[in-house]
């Protein structure tokens, strides 16, 4: 009979990597987090894991079980939560690009899932984000993937698409322009700590060609009135500015370089416990209906 030790024994080695890790998540010794998934795996109709190159890799059926187990401790975690008369608290961490989109859904579903749950809520930019989790004072955060360190446990959330966006007044060629033309056109951007300034100081490693002038702010919305207002161009997000697109308010335009996609995860430390699991769960969920509405 497969037992909850047992599968949670899969899921956190699935998750951390190595038994080692596993042991130290649950408290327990390797022997034991060994002996658990040996059970497991005498329980199984297959192998659960591959050994490739010295490492552990999920079999195709160690893939389906972890699926089914990580739904099935999820519910249980929700069981738990609804059968607790105490109120939980939960500190959520998100850029403004989660925060403009998808964001008001997935707590509409949070709120469903745990009626009686408190949350509180960071919008900031993610080296902010990341530095507040790693401290303590955040229990869960959306960030991109270039911010992910080892001590998070992460989960794929959604992937954006980034463009240039100048105004239509703006007389740019018909054709794609290479990089070192869209930097000799003034450039509106977010300010250092910010993936999108990120992302432009990437392009400066690899041209000689300074903007004319910068523009910052810290808003991405601000910075779509500055483009709108033909004072530059911007690298910014797709998603965000599909109805300024529409109305021709802005406009997109080609380059030679290939279109960045930058991957979002949920976040959160491995130390903790299994609370933000659904939590992360309900964000991908939501994540995905948005996508695809």
């Amino acid at each position: 009979m497969i037992t909850i030790k047992q599968l949670e024994a899969f899921y956190w080695t699935a998750k951390l990597g190595t038994m080692d890790k596993a042991a130290q998540k649950l408290n327990i010794t390797q022997s034991a987090t060994t002996k658990r998934l040996q059970e497991l795996e005498r329980l199984s109709s297959a192998p659960l894991f591959h050994t490739r190159n010295k490492k552990s890799e999920l079999s195709d059926l160690g893939r389906e079980v972890l699926q089914s187990t990580e739904k099935l401790l999820i519910a249980l975690m929700g069981l738990t939560e609804q059968s607790s008369q105490t109120i939980k608290k939960i500190a959520v961490g998100i850029t403004e690009l989660s925060a403009l989109t998808w964001f008001p859904e997935f707590i509409k579903e949070l709120k469903d899932s745990y009626p009686n749950l408190l949350v509180s809520t960071c919008v900031s930019h993610a080296p902010i984000l990341q530095s507040q989790l790693l401290e303590g004072k955040l229990d869960f955060i959306v960030i991109p993937e270039h911010f992910l360190t080892p001590a998070m446990v992460r989960t794929f959330l959604k992937r954006s698409e980034f463009a240039w966006f100048c105004s239509p007044s703006m007389l740019l060629p018909s054709r794609e322009l290479s990089l070192d033309e869209i930097f000799r056109l003034p450039l509106i951007r977010q300010h250092d700590d910010s993936i999108t300034s990120a992302l432009c100081d990437n392009f400066f490693a690899v041209s000689s060609i300074r903007p004319p002038s910068i523009s910052e702010s810290n808003s991405l919305v601000s910075l779509c009135s500055l483009v709108q207002a033909g004072l530059g161009v911007s690298y910014l997000p797709k998603e965000l500015f599909l109805a300024q697109l529409n109305q021709n308010k802005i406009k997109m335009f080609g380059t030679s370089m290939p279109v960045e996609h930058i991957n979002y995860y949920g976040a959160h430390l491995k130390h903790e416990s299994l609370v933000a699991l659904p939590i992360a769960e309900i964000a991908r969920q939501t994540c995905i209906k948005y996508s695809a509405s």
